[in-house]
């Protein structure tokens, strides 16, 4: 039922900005057409959502504005479309489904590929879900819930001005996870993640489509649908390849686990969204500004992290524009980027061009250019804007490329993009689009390359392709997994957890939430993270890595909403709790070392500590712990039997 329910929520949320975009846009394709729409419904729903977060209205508000808007969009997009005798199917049904059908295909193939990931899933990505996913699960359950800190439950009052206040995509996922009543897990990781990689693949046959278009080619609409197949190698193992020293992408890991984040959405289509508008030569200046400014503040709306790459699109589309009308003020441009470069030189740590992290560094942008993967598709688009410099889109559309890669990667004229970056982190995740976007533009000028030539297997290419995205996710599993035996394992494993999480957290998250409507209030200590025996590992940098563990107080949260969960409090703090005005996180150290080593010693400091504050419910996992809980008056309310760890829930009336 509960993924009967997540296939309904994804038809209704896709169709919306299907109509939309056929109905008020004049896009031909029905990927760009989505693409469109799903533009304007960001718009609209992104505006009220700012306003709701700014001042703070009750969530409520915002929940029946999108139903509302859902209604009417619907409503009148189907309006228009009869009116204006709009064929949406292109011909047939039949005809649709031939031409699209590798889209969807691909898309599948993405989010079963997500299913090997359960070590990365239960560490709750690397605790990034304690927020966006903790966020998008309580937002509809908390009485003031812009004025929370999602990770702990406790109140803290946030500013009424702040880059988070422009992030509305948790805010408009709650809506649909709260609407559908979803296990939030099984909502986000899967059917939000679908939606997104839908997003991206329709991105990919958009932009293909353009350049096709522009540089006057004219293709097989049933063709230009596997362009998709670049979605399959953005979904490889990216640990994988980082292990061997191929590839690292930062956050890499991302796109399988993460990918229903709004950022994620910044870092595979922000890119080429702003790059579509500036694409049509026939719009005029201001034209091509006020839809780059919609387009922005769309991606706004998923992520801040979208500025640095707005800078780069913008700065290389000057340069481009300057270089073919006058060179002189091209050379004038140019000395102005690096002068400011060189005046805005690299505040310290934030903008080092090279990342340091526990006594290594690399740089991310000079690896992966050299990389055996990205070299081939950077020859490829020097290749072919050389054999096809005679058409105008392609040579221009390929300096803004190197515009891309003088901006991101050559120092002083990459600090500009490192100063708007304003984090070393927020840089590697733009140098990883470009890494991405290359593999896009790269694929795209080899498909064209590609359908000027005459070939015997055209009849073949549906198999074929279905065969190559098939092949590239296989070896991906295969070559995380290391062998068959393992990749049943991890088949087993996801069976017995397949609500995104391990079972025995969400039963935990279940029972206290049960257990916060029978006895009010609730504020537990619940252990941070615990090891299971799947000895899975995460490298980030070549000098780092390290073992994916449970992380059980993060998460409980996504189960639990009202509940206070204290312990991330020492990572995550903030709160105007008057309770916990002078918590030092002194408890929680106390409650660590008491869980993992019960002695009568650790004991005895975690039962004074733990007094200091009105906590009334302690997990524990090791049966040894249970005794000397007991004696501080706790009872066990319930235990919780689990594959990996069986937890035991105690309570204590204050």
């Amino acid at each position: 039922m509960e993924y009967l329910k997540g296939i309904i929520y994804v038809i209704i949320y896709l169709v919306i900005p299907f109509l939309v975009g056929t109905a008020y846009t004049k896009q031909k394709s029905a990927p760009s057409r989505t693409i469109a729409g799903y533009i304007i419904y960001t718009i609209i729903s992104g505006i009220v959502g700012i306003v709701v977060q700014m001042f703070k209205f009750n969530w409520n508000i915002y929940y029946w504005f999108v139903i509302i808007l859902d209604i009417l969009l619907i409503g009148s997009s189907i309006y228009f479309i009869k009116k204006k005798d709009i064929d949406i199917f292109e011909g047939s049904f039949k005809n649709f489904i031939k031409r699209y059908w590798f889209l969807i295909f691909v898309s599948v193939i993405a989010i079963t590929m997500v299913t090997f990931q359960n070590a990365q899933l239960w560490s709750n990505n690397e605790s990034d879900d304690s927020y966006y996913l903790n966020k998008i699960a309580t937002l509809p359950y908390e009485t003031d819930s812009f004025n929370i800190n999602v990770r702990t439950g406790l109140h803290a009052t946030s500013p009424m001005f702040g880059m988070r206040i422009f992030n509305t995509f948790e805010l408009e996922s709650s809506v649909y996870c709260y609407l559908f009543k979803m296990i939030p897990t099984l909502f986000a990781r899967c059917f939000l993640s679908f939606n997104h990689y839908f997003i991206l693949v329709c991105t990919l046959y958009t932009f293909a489509e353009k350049i096709f278009e522009k540089a006057g080619k004219s293709v097989n609409k049933n063709t230009l649908q596997y362009i998709g197949v670049v979605l399959v190698m953005y979904c490889f193992d990216t640990n994988v390849l980082a292990t061997h020293g191929i590839l690292e992408l930062r956050d890499g890991w991302m796109i399988h686990t993460g990918m229903f984040f709004g950022s994620l959405v910044v870092k595979t289509c922000g890119f080429i969204w702003l790059l579509l508008p500036l694409l049509d030569e026939k719009r005029s200046y201001l034209m091509k500004a006020i839809q780059f400014g919609l387009i922005l503040f769309a991606l706004v709306n998923k992520s801040t992290t979208v500025l640095p790459i707005a800078a780069v699109v913008l700065m290389s589309y000057g340069l481009k524009e300057l270089y073919v009308k006058d060179k002189k003020y091209f050379m004038i441009a140019l000395f102005i980027i690096m002068f400011i470069g060189v005046f805005v030189k690299n505040d310290g740590a934030r903008f080092l061009p090279k990342f340091e992290s526990e006594g290594g560094t690399w740089d991310y942008f000079a690896d992966n250019m050299a990389s055996i993967v990205i070299v081939p598709f950077i020859c490829s688009i020097i290749w072919l804007t050389y054999k096809y410099r005679n058409i105008k889109f392609i040579k221009e559309l390929s300096m803004m490329f190197l515009g891309f890669f003088v901006l991101c990667g050559l120092d002083p004229f990459n600090n500009i993009f490192e100063l708007v970056s304003n984090y070393s982190f927020v840089v590697g995740r733009t140098n990883a689009s470009l890494t991405m976007l290359i593999v896009a533009y790269g694929s795209t000028l080899l498909g064209f390359e590609y359908v000027n030539r005459k070939h015997s297997v055209v009849r073949f290419r549906p198999v074929l392709f279905a065969f190559i995205a098939v092949i590239l996710s296989c070896t991906s599993i295969y070559a995380k997994e290391g062998s068959l035996h393992n990749i049943k394992r991890e088949m087993r494993t996801f069976y017995h957890n397949r609500y995104f999480v391990t079972t025995e957290v969400k039963e935990l998250g279940e029972a206290l939430n049960v257990m916060n409507k029978e006895k009010g209030e609730i504020i537990a200590f619940v252990p941070e993270r615990l090891p299971t025996s799947m000895d899975t590992r995460i490298v980030v940098g070549k000098h780092r890595n390290y073992l994916l563990d449970m992380q059980v107080a993060g998460a409980v949260r996504q189960f639990a909403p009202n509940i206070i969960s204290l312990v991330p409090y020492w990572r995550f703090g903030g709160t105007d709790d008057p309770r916990f005005e002078k918590y030092n996180g002194k408890a929680e150290k106390a409650y660590v070392k008491f869980f993992w080593s019960p002695t009568e010693d650790t004991y005895k400091v975690f039962s004074k500590e733990i007094k200091k504050w009105p906590v009334n419910t302690i997990i524990t996992f090791k049966p040894a712990c249970n005794p000397y809980i007991e004696r501080m008056g706790y009872k066990c309310y319930k235990k919780i039997d689990g594959v990996y760890k069986d937890f035991y829930i105690y309570y204590k009336s204050n």
